[in-house]
Formats: structure tokens, C-alpha cells, sequence
């Protein structure tokens, strides 16, 4: 009876808010009936079936003393170890948006503007760097910085507590040891670091820095850890096994790969499983280690394997009085936010804390809005600078300090990233294909300057670099002088024939002015001073070689709230640039050009309307024929080859609609266009030309891909290829 009072006693403690708990509050003493653990495996998104015999498991009253899990395993044992009951656990996995919480991409509207303009150019995941004169890469595709605020937001019961016998169930996570191979049992510190480290599958998710050790996915030294939870002193052990049959037939790639996977993990899981007292084994097959669109499936599968073993777990059940005030000390609800006294900064050797301090949005003296937290941690993350940024809350009490810890790129602060842009036409002569390669460097001081170096290699060559240096910490005013060197070609045209083609050597050096708006828009004023030499490479007609000097004031204003710099979804996309040639800077030809463009994407289900408005004039001037506006090729006038047109002036319409056909990557769809280049402003929006483009888009890990075909009304027709080019 003194130890149900007891049990009894505590349960009360437990349901205090946080700011009443002691640090290491300890957890009822075991009863004298056998102490049952619980060992659980781990399996991408089929733990969920975990989820299903923990119901099972309150439903027959069987006590659960201790926990141990690997992987999705150590998540669901250490979220009900820490106090969410089994229904509050399926209530959280359907709710969290897990192909959003597995990337580590902020949404692209969070990213700071400069990120944006490396979005569009170079689209590869992967983005290694330069350290000590040697070249590296991360340790895995994500750094899991969404995974990890979630882990931290949903353990947050537990913040106080860093001893795992001292929560309301102790528990226990396994890692590996990346460099020995041997299983790593996390028993102390941070609850939501040891979940984290658990499921670092390597390859996919960075490592875990911890005591010492790179840790990661402990699946692949102890995937069952019937033994940890033996030793924590459970003397029957309940163990949930989520392996799966080894296919039929290995055709794929992916089979081949899912199988050696498999076999990695089930060796060190066949001695475990003899020495577990009562196996479980929910028939997940069928169910991808991703599948999380499939968590309430996958629960009911395991609820369903635990009921039909029922006759066998209720010889482990309790009285069921004794089972409901065993979960009441179990439980710990949520405490509720705390109110931030101050914030510290950590982590940030590289960047000055005046530069990350704008990015936050956490008010000093309130409540702690966890919306307003992870939109934070997500700015200072779309920096571009660190591997991950998480929080802490320091302190006891009400009162607590947040701490925002930011953890540098180790591969910096040299970054290298490439991509490819590749177009084709079908009856065109030639295709174009380059491979682009950036290297920054950022920062280079305090304010966050950037050196930013592009090289295009391919049916063009070109090298230009930029030093973008803020004014000041809030980094809206900023310098940025900047230079290059192009090699491409330029075919001219007469009546839809190519007659001659030039090779056009370009060298360019320019200095802005600007101001950045927040995450979405950039102004820019400066000078800039083109050198162009043009060589006849091919064909002949009226132009000959000829060089030419064009220096003036150019402005630009840029708008970009995209969704996807890809294939857009949602959002819009604007931009207004000016440049007046002058001889008073040099220029031998003095004109005037001014060009906008705006574009808008808008969701509707599974499809996306999109609309687009281009023109350019030459106010009171004529343009030499280097400066003249062109229109031809895909998704400017399809049908027509690329330049075919020329004129002093353009305007050109577009309107088009895609569909979703398979997961958020493939598309089918088309648009229309009409415009035309003039010769002169009173001919502008006369004769106007129009195309019909089908298309067939994907956006891929290359950037986007487009197969389409374009039809003028004349009967032109174009059928083309493009890699890399967002639509």
C-alpha cells in the first residue's frame, strides 16, 4: 500500500507544469512484481507500428518499467519514456508533416536573397567545400535541422532532466560509433541529441558530435536492443521486430539496396531476439522505410500483430487500478512556455552575433511562441552559414534564458556547389551543355561579406566574381563590385534561316550600390563598362567583325517570394533593370534600354496556373544591334530558334497551366504565348505572333527538366530539351 501511495503521490508531481519540477525529479522505485522492458527496432516509418502495441499494451494494463529503442525506435520509446501516452504518440506522428520535417531546407521564401540567387543558378543538393587547403563534404545529404527542432520541441517535458533513469520511464537509445562500429548507449544529457544521433542513417542524415564520438544510426551495431534493456534490470522483455521478408526477386537498384540494408541490421538483431521473452513481429512488409504518408496504416498493423498476441501479454498484465496509477505517474504533460528573461547566442565564431541577432523573432519578457521560435532558427539557418541551429532553454523556473546554439558548417568557409544547364532543339545543329561550379566564401568579417566565383565550362566559357560586402550588420546596404570574362556564340537570322554566327568575347566590370528588402527583394544602382569583340565563326551576310565598347549606369530591382526555384508552385517572381550608355564614361554609343518581367504561380490542387509579362523599350534611342532585344526558344516564343528575333523593342504574354501527375516531382501541362520584337515604339503590341508549348516537366535533383513541344501559328515547330532552366 506504501508503494501504490507512493506512485500515487508522485503522479501529482508529474502533472506540475515544468516550472514546478525539480531538475532530477526521480521516478517511483520498481515494483515487486517482475520489472517488464520494452525494446524496440528501428525501421524508417515502419516504427509507427510501435505505436500500435504500445495501445495494445495500455489496453491489456501491461506495465512498461523500462525502455530502450534504435532509430524510429528510440523515437517512439523516448517520446512515451518521457510522457506521452500511446493515443498522444499516433496524435503526433499523423500531425507532424514529415516530408517536410526530414528535409533540412527552410521554405525557400525564408532564405536569405543571396541564397535565393543560388537556388535558381545551381540546383544540386550536395554542396561541399574547402578547409585547410583540403577538399570536404558533409558527413550526410541533411543536417537535420527541421528533425532536430521537432525532437526538441516534442521532448521538451524532459528539457530539465538530462539523466534518462530519471524520466518518468528510463530509457535508453543506441547509436553507433562511425569509427569502431560498436553500439553507443545514450543514457545522459540532451533526450533529443540521443534521439537524433539514434536515426542519423549515414549518407542521409549528418553525424552526431556527442561526448567525444561521432555517432550514427544505431541500427547498424544493435537494431533490437534486447540486451540494453535487460541490463537496465528488466527482468522480461517485451521486443517489437520490424524486419522484413527478403523480396521475391532483387531487379532494381533500390531492392538490391533495401536488402543489404537489411541484412546489415539482422545479424546483430537474430542473438537479441533469442534472448527476448515475448516477440512481436507486425507484418510491415510492403511499407517503404520512408512511407510516413502511410504512419496510420503502419500503427493500426501493429496494434493489430499485439492483439492477436494477446492471450500471451496479459500473463505480463497488472490489476488494472495498478496499471492506471502506474501511467498517472508515467505521464508528464506539457509544460507550458516558459517567459524568455534574455537570449544568448552560441556557436557563431564565424559570424558576429549582430548579424543573426535581426533574424530573431522571439520577444524578450513574453511567452515563448514556438511558431516564431522555429521561423527563426529557420532565418538564421537559411543564412547558409551553419549546419544546424537549435535552442536551448537554460535556467529554472518560469523564467528561462533561451539559448540559440548555432552549430558552423565544418566543411566551410569555402563553399563549392555546381550544377548543369543543357538545352536542345531537335532540328537545331547544335546542343548546349555547361557545367556551372561555384565557389564562396563567406563570411570574410564580421558583417558577412561574400565572395561569390562562378565558372561556366561548356558551349560557353565564362569566369566572373563578385564581392558582396554589407554596410552594416543588418546587411540591408551593401557594395558590390564585380567582373567577368564570356566566350559564347550568337547566331543572326533572315527570314528563319541562320545566315551567320559569331564568336562573342565579352569582358565586363561593374560596380552597385544596393539595398536588400528583407528575404524577398533587391535594388541595385551602379557603373558598369563592357568591352564585346565579335568574330564571324561561321556563315557570312552584311555584319562583319567588329568590337565595341558599351559603359553606363545600370539599375536593377528584383522581387522573389518563389516556392521552388525549380518548378515553381506558389508565388512570384518580378524584376526591372535600366542601362543608359553614355560617352561620358566611355561608352562608343550612347542609348537607353529598359526591361521588366513579371511572373505569378498559383496552387489549385494538384495543378498550377501560371501567368508571365515581359517587354523592354529603348526611350528615345536606337539600340546597336549587340544591344537588341531577342525572343526565340523555350518559354520564349516556342517555335522559334533561340534569337531568331531582333528588334529595338519586345513584348511578349504568357499563360499556362501544369498538372501533378506522380508524388511532388512530375508535371504535365502547357501554355500559350503571343508578342513579337518591333522596330519601333509605334509598332509595339502590333503583328502579334502566337505559340501553343506542351510539356512534360520534372524536377529533378539535376534541376529542372523539360521535354516539350512548341508550335507557332505559322507552322513553325520546335521540339526541345532543357535541363537546368526553371520554367
Amino acid at each position: 500500500m506504501k508503494k501504490t501511495a507512493a506512485i500515487a503521490a508522485c503522479a501529482g508531481c508529474l502533472l506540475l507544469p515544468l516550472s514546478a519540477w525539480p531538475r532530477d525529479e526521480a521516478v517511483p522505485a520498481p515494483p515487486a512484481r517482475p520489472r517488464i522492458g520494452l525494446a524496440l527496432a528501428g525501421g524508417g516509418a515502419r516504427g509507427a507500428a510501435h505505436v500500435g502495441v504500445l495501445q495494445m499494451l495500455e489496453q491489456l494494463h501491461v506495465p512498461v518499467d523500462y525502455v530502450a529503442g534504435t532509430s524510429m525506435g528510440a523515437i517512439i520509446g523516448g517520446l512515451y519514456a518521457a510522457g506521452l501516452s500511446a493515443d498522444e504518440l499516433r496524435e503526433a506522428l499523423l500531425a507532424i508533416d514529415w516530408a517536410d520535417a526530414l528535409s533540412d531546407s527552410p521554405r525557400r521564401q525564408d532564405l536569405s536573397f543571396r541564397r535565393k540567387e543560388d537556388d535558381r543558378r545551381y540546383l544540386f543538393d550536395l554542396e561541399g567545400g574547402i578547409r585547410d587547403s583540403r577538399l570536404r563534404f558533409p558527413s550526410g545529404l541533411r543536417s537535420g535541422q527541421k528533425l532536430g527542432f521537432l525532437l526538441e520541441r516534442l521532448t521538451l517535458s524532459a528539457a530539465s532532466t538530462d539523466d534518462f533513469d530519471r524520466l518518468p520511464i528510463p530509457f535508453r537509445a543506441v547509436a553507433t560509433d562511425i569509427y569502431t562500429g560498436d553500439p553507443v548507449v545514450l543514457g545522459h544529457g540532451s533526450l533529443a541529441t540521443a534521439l537524433r544521433a539514434s536515426m542519423a542513417i549515414p549518407g542521409v542524415f549528418t553525424a552526431v558530435e556527442l561526448d567525444g564520438r561521432t555517432l550514427v544510426d544505431g541500427g547498424i551495431s544493435n537494431n533490437l536492443p534486447v540486451d540494453v534493456v535487460r541490463a537496465m534490470g528488466a527482468d522480461i522483455v517485451i521486443a517489437v521486430d520490424l524486419r522484413l521478408p527478403p523480396p521475391e526477386e532483387m531487379a532494381s537498384y533500390l531492392q538490391i539496396t533495401g536488402q543489404l540494408s537489411q541484412l546489415l541490421t539482422q545479424k546483430n538483431m537474430e542473438v537479441r531476439l533469442a534472448q527476448a521473452d515475448v516477440v512481436i513481429h507486425p507484418d510491415v512488409a510492403g511499407y517503404g522505410t520512408m512511407g510516413f504518408d502511410k504512419v496510420a496504416e503502419l500503427c493500426d498493423l501493429g496494434r493489430r500483430q499485439a492483439e492477436a498476441q494477446a492471450d500471451e501479454l496479459r500473463r505480463l498484465a497488472i490489476p488494472a487500478e495498478d496499471h492506471a496509477r502506474l501511467r498517472a505517474a508515467q505521464r508528464r504533460a506539457a509544460p507550458p512556455p516558459p517567459v524568455i528573461r534574455a537570449i544568448r547566442f552560441a556557436g557563431n565564431d564565424r559570424v558576429d552575433e549582430r548579424v543573426v541577432r535581426p533574424l530573431v523573432q522571439v520577444d524578450v519578457g513574453e511567452p515563448l511562441d514556438f511558431a516564431d521560435l522555429e521561423r527563426s532558427l529557420l532565418g538564421i539557418y537559411g543564412l547558409g552559414y551553419f549546419q544546424q541551429v537549435s535552442f536551448a532553454l537554460a535556467g529554472e523556473g518560469s523564467e528561462r534564458e533561451l539559448v540559440i546554439e548555432m552549430m558552423e558548417k565544418p566543411w566551410g568557409p569555402h563553399y563549392l556547389r555546381a550544377g548543369v544547364a543543357s538545352s536542345s532543339e531537335a532540328t537545331a545543329p547544335d546542343a548546349s551543355f555547361n557545367l556551372l561550379v561555384n565557389l564562396t566564401s563567406a563570411p570574410l568579417d564580421r558583417r558577412g561579406a561574400e565572395l561569390r566565383n562562378d565558372l561556366v565550362l561548356g558551349s560557353e566559357l565564362s569566369l566572373s566574381t563578385e564581392l558582396y560586402q554589407p554596410l552594416s550588420f543588418r546587411r540591408n546596404w551593401f557594395v558590390a563590385p564585380r567582373g567577368g570574362l564570356r566566350y559564347h556564340d550568337v547566331p543572326f537570322f533572315e527570314d528563319g534561316r541562320e545566315v551567320v554566327t559569331f564568336g562573342i568575347r565579352n569582358a565586363e566590370a561593374a560596380v552597385d550600390l544596393g539595398y536588400q528588402f528583407g528575404h524577398y527583394a533587391e535594388a541595385r544602382l551602379g557603373v558598369r563598362s563592357q568591352w564585346v569583340r565579335a568574330k564571324v565563326k561561321r556563315g557570312q551576310g552584311e555584319l562583319a567583325d567588329d568590337s565595341v565598347q558599351a559603359a553606363g549606369l545600370e539599375t536593377r530591382w528584383t522581387l522573389d517570394r518563389l516556392d521552388n526555384g525549380g518548378i515553381p508552385t506558389a508565388g512570384a517572381y518580378a524584376q526591372l533593370s535600366a542601362f543608359h550608355a553614355t560617352d561620358a564614361l566611355g561608352s562608343d554609343e550612347e542609348y537607353t534600354q529598359v526591361a521588366l518581367g513579371v511572373a505569378d504561380w498559383k496552387s489549385v490542387g494538384r495543378g498550377v496556373l501560371f501567368g508571365s509579362l515581359a517587354g523592354g523599350v529603348s526611350p528615345g534611342s536606337d539600340l546597336p544591334i549587340y544591344a537588341e532585344f531577342d525572343l526565340g526558344g523555350l518559354l520564349s516564343l516556342s517555335g522559334f530558334a533561340d534569337r531568331e528575333l531582333l528588334g529595338q523593342e519586345y513584348g511578349v504574354a504568357r499563360a499556362g497551366y501544369y498538372h501533378r501527375l506522380r508524388g511532388k516531382s512530375l508535371y504535365a501541362g502547357g501554355w500559350l504565348e503571343a508578342g513579337n520584337v518591333w522596330a519601333s515604339g509605334g509598332d509595339f503590341g502590333s503583328d502579334l505572333i502566337t505559340t501553343i508549348t506542351a510539356a512534360l516537366l520534372l524536377d529533378s535533383r539535376l534541376g529542372p527538366v523539360i521535354l516539350a513541344y512548341g508550335r507557332a501559328e505559322d507552322g513553325d515547330d520546335k521540339v526541345y530539351l532543357s535541363i537546368g532552366r526553371s520554367p
